[in-house]
């Protein structure tokens, strides 16, 4: 069963850019080229919400985003990315539309979403081993893509991460 919609949504406080990729929500294989892989949504080394798909094929399929704008550091920050067959891809930063990719545009024409068996990984990339630094909360993901400006509310409710306590998954 693949999907043939996606939409990957969390609320997020980054303290820090990480090295490489740091992943926010992913079922990945971490090979690189796609067998074993599905979704990931993150911040790359220079602030950028990333995001990618894959058919879990090792040949072809991958579709892939980057934002035009940088997730801010230290501060509550919404961030959504949407995919649709045959690959067209949104990502938005604080409800706002950041970028539309059409697939010719986003890379393959990624027709489906293999269910991999892949765990769903929050905080952490395989493929880099970078962990995400900061805190994660609200994650959502859908099997359809979401309305396009909606944000989480949670943002305008100006809570401070002194005001959680984390608990560390394994």
């Amino acid at each position: 069963d693949g999907m043939t919609e996606l939409t990957i949504e969390a609320l997020v406080y980054l303290r820090a850019y990480s090295t490489n990729e740091a992943g926010i929500v992913q079922k990945w294989a971490g090979n690189g080229g796609g067998a074993g892989n599905s979704y990931i949504m993150g911040v790359n080394s220079d602030g950028f919400l990333t995001f990618t798909v894959s058919d879990g094929t090792v040949s072809a399929g991958i579709s892939k985003a980057r934002s035009t704008k940088v997730v801010p550091l230290n501060q509550w920050v919404s961030v959504k990315a949407t995919w649709k067959k045959p690959g067209d891809m949104h990502l938005f930063i604080n409800g706002a539309e950041d970028i539309a990719l059409p697939s010719s545009v986003a890379g393959y024409n990624t027709q489906q979403i293999q269910n991999t068996g892949q765990e769903v990984r929050i905080g952490g990339a395989v493929p880099s081993g970078q962990w995400f630094n900061g805190i994660i909360d609200e994650v959502r993901i859908s099997k359809i893509a979401r309305a396009t400006s909606a944000k989480l509310a949670f943002v305008s409710r100006r809570v401070r991460p002194q005001d959680y306590v984390l608990f560390t998954m394994n």
